[in-house]
């Protein structure tokens, strides 16, 4: 049986993409954080990211760009819960580039957070099935596997 690394740091372990996405305005992220962005330390957590996938995504975006970059054990929950955000291409600028990050659970995050957007891209699914082949870790590799099963 083969473990994920979200499994090993017991973060999630999941099969399926259980949400749908929900119709969200779309706001162009900032450049950096004003004073009054910045999370407070309750903030970061997953239920907040799901909740700003839906009320802010611009402001998930941002945070997952600058405040969470370095902070792989929230940035998995981010990820993912940047599938909830209904602006596909804005899901794609903020995920794909995390499929290449060095922590095996930011990878698994972003697969699962792709997950729901899938079915409208060809060349996300391409990215995938290339990263399959050279995917290190035997969790991020299932989770691919996971999800282009839920579109193929």
């Amino acid at each position: 049986m083969s473990v994920s690394a979200a499994t090993v740091y017991g973060y999630r372990e999941r099969a399926s993409f259980p949400w749908s996405r929900t119709e969200t305005p779309v706001e162009t992220p900032a450049v950096g954080l004003a004073d009054e962005d910045a999370p407070r330390a309750e903030e970061l957590c997953e239920n907040h990211f799901i909740e700003l996938a839906t009320t802010n995504p611009a402001l998930l975006v941002d945070w997952m760009r600058t405040v969470l970059a370095k902070r792989p054990e929230l940035l998995t929950f981010a990820a993912e819960a940047a599938g909830r955000i209904a602006h596909t291409p804005l899901v794609f600028s903020a995920l794909l580039p995390l499929l290449r990050h060095s922590e095996a659970v930011v990878r698994e995050g972003a697969v699962y957070g792709l997950g729901p957007h899938l079915a409208s891209s060809l060349d996300a699914r391409d990215t995938l099935r290339e990263l399959l082949g050279s995917e290190s870790s035997p969790g991020v590799a299932r989770a691919i596997q996971e999800a282009l099963s839920l579109v193929e």
